[in-house]
C-alpha cells in the first residue's frame, strides 16, 4: 500500500507558519520597548509577561478542554503584544516612584498598588470586546471562539503577572537612579540620538495628556457636565443594547464577524453617528434590520458597549458626591425638555 495524499504536510506547515509569527512578534516588541524605553533592564523585566502569559494561556486552554490548532496559536500571535501593555503601565510608574527617591522594593510596591485598579477597567475593556465571540452558537462562533479565547486567557493573564511578577522582578532588578559617565552603554540607552528624539515626543505627548486631565478639576460646571454626559451617553447605549438585542434574537449571525474589524476602525464619535443613523432607518422601516442582517447588528451592539463604557468611565472620573444635587437638578431639566418628544420616537 502506498499513500497518496497527506493533509498531515498542510496542517504542519500552517503550525509552523503561526509559531514563526508567534516567535517573531514576540521578539520585534521587546525591540520596540528598547527603542522607547532606552534600557535593557526594564525592557527585559517587561519581556517577561510574554512567555509567562503565554505558558499560562496553554493551562487555560487545556483548563477549558480546548486543544492547542493553527485558529488558537493565531490568537495567542494576536495577544503577543496585548500582554505587554500592564506591564509597561506598572513598571513606568514604579520607574517614576524610584524618581521620587522611595527605595527600589517600596516604589516596585507602591507603583503597583497605586495603578491596580486603572490597570483592571483597562484589561476588562479589552475582555469584553472578544465576549460576543465566545457566547455565539452559531458558525461564526464555533469557528472563531478558540482565537477569543486564547485572547482572552493571555490578557487576564497578563493582568496578574503585571502586579505579581513585575514588581517582583523589578525589586530585584532595578537600580536607583544615579549619574552615569558618558560610556558605550549610556551610547546604547541614547541610541546615537534617537532616544532623545523620542523622549521629547513623550514629553510633549504627556503633557498635553495633562492639560486635557486637568481642564475640569477646578470647575464644578464643567464637571457637572461631563458626568451629565456620561449618563447620556450610558443610558444611550444601555437602551441600545436592549433594543438590537431583541433584533439579533430573530436575526440569524452571518458567518464570520466581520463586525469586530470593521468596529475597530472606527471612532467613537463616527460610530455614535453611525449608530444613530442606522438607529433611526430601522424605526423607520421596521424590516430593514432583514437586510444588514448580523453584521450591522453586531456594529451596532458594539457601539453600544463602547457607549455604555464611556459613559460609566466619565461618571467615575468627574462625578462628585458633593455636586449630586446639581447633577439631579440637570438631569430633572433634560427630562423636561425630552419628555414631550418621547412618544414621538
Amino acid at each position: 500500500m502506498e499513500q497518496v495524499y497527506d493533509e498531515t504536510v498542510y496542517i504542519n506547515e500552517a503550525l509552523d507558519l503561526v509559531v514563526s509569527n508567534l516567535w517573531q512578534g514576540g521578539l520585534l516588541a521587546i525591540l520596540v520597548l528598547l527603542v522607547f524605553l532606552r534600557k535593557m533592564r526594564p525592557t527585559l523585566i517587561i519581556g517577561l509577561a510574554i512567555p509567562v502569559s503565554i505558558i499560562g494561556t496553554f493551562v487555560a486552554l487545556t483548563a477549558a478542554g480546548r486543544n492547542l490548532n493553527v485558529v488558537s496559536l493565531a490568537g495567542l500571535a494576536f495577544a503577543v503584544g496585548m500582554v505587554l501593555d500592564n506591564a509597561i503601565v506598572v513598571l513606568e510608574n514604579t520607574d517614576r516612584h524610584i524618581a521620587m527617591g522611595k527605595k527600589v522594593i517600596q516604589a516596585a510596591y507602591d507603583g503597583a498598588r497605586e495603578i491596580g485598579s486603572a490597570i483592571l477597567a483597562s484589561t476588562l475593556t479589552t475582555l469584553i470586546v472578544f465576549v460576543p465571540v465566545l457566547i455565539m452558537q452559531e458558525e461564526a462562533g464555533q469557528l472563531f471562539r478558540d482565537i477569543a479565547l486564547a485572547v482572552c486567557a493571555a490578557v487576564a493573564l497578563s493582568l496578574i503577572v503585571a502586579v505579581t511578577v513585575i514588581p517582583a522582578a523589578g525589586a530585584r532588578l532595578l537600580k536607583p537612579h544615579q549619574h552615569r559617565k558618558h560610556t558605550w552603554a549610556e551610547k546604547v540607552d541614547n541610541l546615537y540620538g534617537v532616544g532623545p528624539a523620542i523622549g521629547k515626543i513623550n514629553l510633549a505627548y504627556a503633557d498635553g495628556i495633562l492639560r486635557l486631565v486637568s481642564w475640569p478639576i477646578f470647575n464644578t460646571s464643567r464637571k457637572v457636565f461631563l458626568s451629565l454626559a456620561g449618563l447620556l451617553l450610558a443610558g444611550v447605549g444601555a437602551y441600545g443594547l436592549y433594543i438590537f438585542r431583541d433584533m439579533a434574537g430573530t436575526v440569524k449571525m452571518m458567518l464570520m464577524p466581520v463586525w469586530m474589524e470593521l468596529f475597530g476602525a472606527l471612532l467613537v464619535a463616527t460610530g455614535l453617528a453611525v449608530a444613530l443613523m442606522l438607529f433611526w432607518k430601522l424605526r423607520q422601516h421596521a424590516k430593514l434590520y432583514e437586510r444588514i442582517g448580523g453584521l450591522g447588528i453586531g456594529v451596532l451592539m458594539a457601539v453600544a458597549m463602547v457607549l455604555v463604557l464611556v459613559g460609566l468611565s466619565l461618571v467615575l472620573m468627574f462625578m462628585n458626591p458633593a455636586d449630586l444635587p446639581m447633577l439631579a437638578g440637570a438631569v430633572l431639566g433634560f427630562w423636561q425638555i425630552w419628555l414631550p418628544w418621547r412618544w414621538y420616537w
